[in-house]
């Protein structure tokens, strides 16, 4: 979806925000707000077509997204909000493909280490837009139709490469269990790696830990005194029965 926005609406603004927020279990949802300016809605809707029937999202629907209607702003833009749970890192990482192609997200990573007392989660995402662009010289059939119409296809790519360099925008959000938060905005040509890391110390269980070692030396020390006791005793009873041995005369 963000290629085909990013080539069709050249020259308009366009902003994608990504969040992703993960789970202490690993799992969590992944999120996308796409808002396309007042002149991206008019370029969208010329000759009668609508939005919705201009950028079709039934395949998203059909991967199990949810999906919401345009929303119309006063400025007359318009957005739109796409959610999806994922289990686990290789699903995060097929969720945020299936929202760019394959062409931004790379390197999705999921962490999650459990200690003692400690436990670490950190979800990141390397986001790479030194690819996206307009790409016209890649399509052989186009560049042929386009010579064809007496147009200069290196002067138009560059051209295109520009608006586009103005006109996209992706925000991406990254939120870890204890609600730490990461977010950077991008431009085509950059690249950077968005993480979010956040840590727990489980205090209840090293009360714990520090009661049952206080448990465990008493009983040691009872059983220190316990058995210290029962030495003296028996030496004792055999103190005594030697006394009743000895002879009188």
């Amino acid at each position: 979806m963000l290629v085909v926005l990013v080539v069709v609406l050249a020259g308009c603004r366009v902003d994608v925000s990504v969040h992703v927020v993960l789970r202490d279990d690993g799992t969590g949802t992944a999120s996308a707000e796409v808002t396309l300016d007042a002149e991206a809605v008019q370029r969208t809707e010329a000759d009668g077509r609508t939005l919705a029937g201009a950028i079709r999202l039934d395949g998203f629907a059909d991967a199990g997204w949810e999906v919401s209607a345009w929303q119309r702003g006063d400025d007359g833009s318009a957005s739109l909000e796409l959610a999806h749970e994922f289990a686990n890192e290789a699903e995060l990482r097929r969720r945020l493909s299936e929202l760019d192609g394959g062409a931004v997200f790379g390197d999705v990573k999921v962490v999650r280490e459990r200690g003692l007392f400690r436990s670490r989660d950190e979800v990141s995402v390397d986001v790479d837009m030194r690819e996206v662009g307009a790409r016209l010289l890649d399509d052989e059939e186009l560049v042929a139709s386009l010579q064809a119409a007496g147009l200069d296809v290196a002067t138009l790519d560059q051209q295109l490469e520009a608006e586009l360099r103005d006109s996209l925008r992706v925000n991406v959000t990254m939120e870890a269990p204890d609600e730490t938060v990461t977010a950077a905005e991008l431009a085509p040509g950059q690249r950077q790696s968005v993480a979010a890391a956040g840590s727990d110390f489980n205090g209840d269980r090293a009360v714990a830990v520090v009661i049952a070692g206080i448990l465990l030396f008493l009983g040691l020390l009872l059983y220190l005194a316990a058995s210290a006791s029962s030495r003296r005793t028996r030496a004792r009873e055999a103190d005594g029965e030697t006394v009743d041995r000895t002879p009188l005369m």
